[in-house]
């Protein structure tokens, strides 16, 4: 018998709530799928991502207080 696939887990970095609620929306019909944490702005970004177990992240390019690539190149070192 075949092992049940754990969810994926998907981490939001979007400095709009709307987005945010939005994909949380959408993901929420899918059983496959867990939101595993939420980011406004780039400092959050930074600091929840590495200890969220996200297999996808969900970048904001236009992040406040900082462009989303810094974000990608700043998680990417870790």
């Amino acid at each position: 018998m075949q092992k049940p696939l754990r969810p994926l887990n998907i981490f939001l970095a979007d400095d709009s709530i709307l987005i945010r609620e939005k994909l949380r929306s959408l993901f929420s019909v899918l059983p496959s799928v867990k939101i595993c944490g939420e980011a406004d702005n780039a400092t959050q970004a930074i600091e929840n991502i590495g200890s969220s177990e996200a297999d996808v992240v969900i970048l904001d390019i236009d992040l406040r207080e900082s462009s989303g690539l810094e974000v990608l190149k700043a998680i990417k070192s870790v």
